[in-house]
């Protein structure tokens, strides 16, 4: 049975190994890992919580954190650059964008996406006035000329822009002159109508907060 992003299952009959590698999606100590006897069925049970755990960016600027695993950054969208299309290793071309991104604290990281993400973001970023917030989850660190930078990391990070979460919602006390708004969008695209209800469900429960008050 497929295992499709954001599809709630029963799993049966797995084995529980102790986690290892590099870019791992959680610091949780063991994995699970399917075998010949594993079931999987579908699962009654649903929530639709994006389960995040931000990172503040002065723990990534420390150079502390654990570059083995990926992580969740939530910020606003400063300096960015022209979509550019760089020869990688074996000849493939491959498009990068960089650009800043500051949290409520005006702590600064620099930041660099590649793929398609490119060309959605820089498209936003030049569309209507208004603040652009970008929430990139299983993000990578890594180091760039020496300096300590954030990307996305293949088709595992997913790119929420401008979320309807509580943490974003202190963005918009910001006074700047150079903000956007824009759209979500995700880099799995087997996924995308998942993170499109995710951000739909999110806006509801923010409205019924609003109500009850």
């Amino acid at each position: 049975m497929l295992l499709l992003v954001g599809v709630w299952h029963n799993i049966r009959n797995f084995q529980v190994r102790p986690a290892g590698g590099a870019y791992r999606t959680t610091n949780h100590t063991y994995k699970i890992s399917i075998n010949q006897a594993t079931a999987v069925s579908p699962c009654n049970f649903m929530n639709d919580e994006l389960y995040l755990n931000l990172v503040d960016f002065e723990s990534v600027l420390s150079g502390t954190l654990d570059e083995k695993l990926l992580i969740d950054v939530l910020g606003q969208v400063l300096d960015c650059g022209a979509v550019e299309t760089i020869q990688c290793a074996g000849g493939n071309p491959r498009k990068k964008l960089e650009f800043t991104l500051r949290d409520i604290n005006d702590s600064r990281i620099p930041c660099c996406i590649w793929g398609k993400l490119t060309d959605i973001l820089h498209s936003s970023c030049n569309q209507d006035d208004g603040m652009v917030t970008l929430l990139l989850r299983f993000a990578k660190i890594g180091k760039f000329g020496g300096e300590l930078q954030i990307s996305n990391f293949f088709d595992a990070s997913q790119m929420i822009i401008n979320p309807t979460i509580p943490d974003a919602e202190a963005f918009k006390d910001m006074d700047t002159e150079d903000d956007k708004t824009l759209m979500p969008y995700e880099s799995n695209e087997e996924s995308q109508e998942y993170i499109n209800k995710q951000v739909d469900q999110a806006d509801k429960r923010v409205q019924r907060d609003k109500w009850l008050l």
